[in-house]
């Protein structure tokens, strides 16, 4: 029974791209895996389907879009159990393999992030060049993939650059996986991640740096929020609710639209975020050429797995703060959020933030991600955070070493007082540092500012 579910779903994955557009595919490969999800017992979701059951509709050799194949699939090993792998173009991917990668999330919440949705993965495609996927297979069936942005040298990016709050292998935690020979087999030098999960024991050896991604827990209510905030130190948030009544009395009625539906919304967001980027001599990663239109398509986006959801806050009338998040089902991922300067002495964009933490459960919504980052207000609003890993697997171990110091150089220049000094005065010598071919600033967004 368990086989034939696992059919049935890329059956009708593979009808739906037929009939339908490439986004329309994805979309309908991912609903045929929480099918699967669904019908297969817990035991099973951590396996393979059986052997054969995807060889043929995974194997690149059945693509039937456009794009090529960027490498032949490379063979590690023989006899039962052997692996292969490939680096193949996201638009690339049949239908089956999006199957198996959304199965693959659906069975372990440690990629319940929209960053590891493949909804997301295809909308920095269709905006990004050179944005493949590591298809890594056991005994024919696919056990792990591997997103990212191909540099030059062969080297492998993180394939959201600045965007990008969690990435690394999405696998298994069962699954046999030899990162460093997948990936010499796919004639990749070197591949760097930066927010994988720490607990993921296979990328051990490999780890540059450390840190920490603040979460909202509001699966209890927006009651139970304030207790445990109370209870962690509940100042800043019983300031906020100050605020919040001075703005009432002195403005008028605060009132959250969670999907802002003005035309013009998404467009003010980006101005006001650039303008204050721009006042604080930092560089603009909005301002590469691609990053508008993917910040564009994500607003816009509607799926099951992944859809945009842009979210605004108006003081007596009047549009005060923005925000643009990514959600996967439960789970929203704050993303950029900015406030009408004119009114940043009420903080909007926290009253933004306090009031998306009252509306979530309603909103169905059990927790909200701010991405790692020392920004005061996630540490002052946060109930938890997640442990997240950078660093390289790299072909040689002195080019591993020299990643590796670049790594954590990088990792100084962003997180330190000092560090942001330096960025701040490199964006005034070089106002176009953040363009593509530039140095990459995070984008992190400050609303209580």
């Amino acid at each position: 029974m368990i086989e034939k579910s696992w059919q049935r779903a890329c059956a009708a994955a593979d009808a739906s791209a037929r009939a339908g557009s490439r986004s329309d595919g994805v979309s309908a490969a991912v609903a045929s895996a929480r099918a699967w999800s669904t019908e297969a017992p817990a035991p099973l979701r951590d396996q393979p389907p059986a052997t054969g059951s995807e060889v043929s509709a995974s194997h690149p050799h059945t693509v039937r879009q456009d794009a090529p194949v960027a490498s032949a699939w490379a063979h590690a090993g023989r006899g039962a159990g052997a692996f292969s792998a490939a680096c193949i173009p996201f638009g690339a991917l049949t239908p089956a393999q999006l199957t198996r990668w959304e199965f693959l999330r659906e069975s372990d919440d440690r990629f319940d992030s929209p960053f590891f949705a493949p909804e997301l993965v295809a909308a920095v495609a269709a905006e990004r060049r050179g944005i493949e996927v590591v298809v890594v297979e056991r005994s024919g069936a696919p056990i792990a993939f591997i997103p990212f942005r191909r540099a030059s040298l062969g080297i492998a990016l993180p394939a959201f650059g600045p965007f990008g709050d969690f990435d690394g292998p999405i696998a298994a935690r069962s699954a046999q996986l030899d990162l460093r020979t997948a990936l010499r087999a796919c004639g990749l030098g070197c591949w760097i991640f930066q927010h994988a999960p720490a607990e993921d024991d296979r990328l051990t050896p490999f780890l540059a740096t450390a840190a920490a991604s603040p979460f909202i827990d509001t699966s209890g209510g927006f009651d139970a929020y304030l207790a445990k905030r109370t209870a962690l130190g509940g100042r800043e948030l019983k300031g906020a609710l100050r605020k919040a009544r001075r703005a009432e009395r002195e403005i008028g009625p605060l009132q959250l639209e969670p999907r802002v539906r003005d035309a013009e919304a998404f467009d003010l967001l980006v101005a006001w975020k650039r303008a204050q980027i721009r006042e604080r001599g930092l560089p603009d990663p909005i301002a590469a050429a691609w990053t508008h239109a993917f910040l564009r398509r994500v607003a816009a986006l509607r799926s099951d797995g992944c859809a945009g959801m842009l979210s605004g806050l108006r003081i007596g009338g009047r549009l005060a703060a923005l925000s643009l998040g990514v959600r996967s089902r439960q789970v929203l991922h704050g993303w950029i959020t900015i406030y009408e300067p004119s009114l940043a002495r009420h903080s909007p964009g926290v009253l933004l933030l306090v009031e998306l933490v009252r509306a979530a459960q309603s909103l169905g919504i059990a927790r909200i991600d701010m991405g790692p980052g020392r920004e005061a207000y996630k540490w002052r609003f946060h109930t938890g955070a997640r442990a997240l890993a950078g660093g390289a697997i790299a072909a040689s171990p002195v080019l591993q070493r020299t990643v590796h110091a670049g790594l954590r150089a990088r990792d100084w220049l962003r997180n330190s007082p000092r560090g942001e000094q330096i960025r701040a005065l490199f964006s005034r010598a070089h106002p176009g540092g953040a363009r593509d071919g530039g140095p990459e600033s995070r984008l992190s967004s400050t609303p209580e500012e």
